[in-house]
């Protein structure tokens, strides 16, 4: 299929690295590659498919916010429509995702095992058991939560779960993980790379929300990405009415990303926020 080349919405040019990850979902991860130790990708990188960064469905709700709906209509940009039923997502269950889907190209397989110990350090979480209880209760939002993709201009959908099943064996903390295969064709319409050691660093969810949006397009200098004030609220899922304070708060957590080096310049013009990547 023809990527996707619309000028705003585009998916970001990758390298090498996020090109193999892509050429192994072409073919199922039944078995283990022979080449899987000498995967080039830096052990801090994510991979993570474009268009559900560019839209609501991973918000910046607090626990208070897990309310459950019903064929959810989510705030997306582009050709896609993202229909959502389940409960409320937001960045923490954006990093258990990202962080079993890093597990799945390091083994080379769609069902993953491992202790939640080694979990909790991957996630860079406190060794404790309100953090074990986190991690089940996100690994179970992932699994009953379902998702429809469809792309307008491609003619194609996605109709299912992010997690297909887990198993945890309460007495030795293991768990047995099996990711939903199909969420890897997703990668094809646009893959974003996202460093996990920069990600640990940012502490506000809005902070966390706006690097993942940032990073999921090109923004040169010859070409900035812009967005209404009003859009980005959408995409950030914020409940803040006042347009001011929003905008407030955005300039504190861009100017967090400035130090982190992962945005160049950025600003507001009015009432359009717009930024250009490093």
């Amino acid at each position: 299929m023809a990527p996707y080349t619309k000028r705003i919405y585009e998916p970001q040019k990758i390298g090498a690295i996020a090109q193999d990850f892509i050429g192994s979902l072409a073919t199922p991860l039944d078995e283990p590659k022979a080449t899987e130790t000498n995967d080039p990708a830096p052990k801090s990188i994510r991979l993570f498919p474009s268009e559900p960064l560019r839209s609501a469905l991973f918000g910046i709700g607090s626990r208070k916010r897990r309310t459950r709906c019903e064929k959810r209509t989510v705030f997306a940009c582009g050709n896609t429509q993202i229909t959502y039923t389940g409960e409320y997502l937001n960045q923490g269950d954006l990093d258990v995702f990202m962080a079993a889907l890093k597990m799945t190209r390091d083994v080379g397989k769609w069902q993953i095992f491992f202790s939640l110990l080694d979990f909790q350090k991957l996630l860079g979480l406190a060794k404790c058991g309100s953090s074990g209880t986190y991690i089940k209760a996100s690994l179970n939002r992932l699994h009953t939560g379902s998702v429809v993709f469809e792309n307008k201009e491609r003619k194609i959908s996605y109709h299912g779960h992010f997690i297909d099943a887990f198993l945890q064996e309460e007495a030795t903390g293991k768990y047995s993980v099996r990711v939903n295969r199909e969420i890897g064709q997703l990668y094809r319409t646009g893959c974003t790379c996202i460093d996990w050691e920069k990600r640990r660093k940012i502490k506000s969810d809005l902070g966390r929300r706006l690097q993942t949006l940032i990073l999921s397009h090109r923004a040169s200098a010859e070409n900035p990405q812009r967005y209404r004030t009003e859009t980005l609220k959408k995409l950030c899922d914020s409940v803040t009415c006042d347009n001011d304070k929003f905008k407030d708060t955005v300039r504190k957590r861009m100017r967090d990303l400035q130090v982190l080096g992962e945005v160049k310049t950025w600003g507001f013009r009015r009432n359009i926020f717009w930024y250009v990547r490093t």
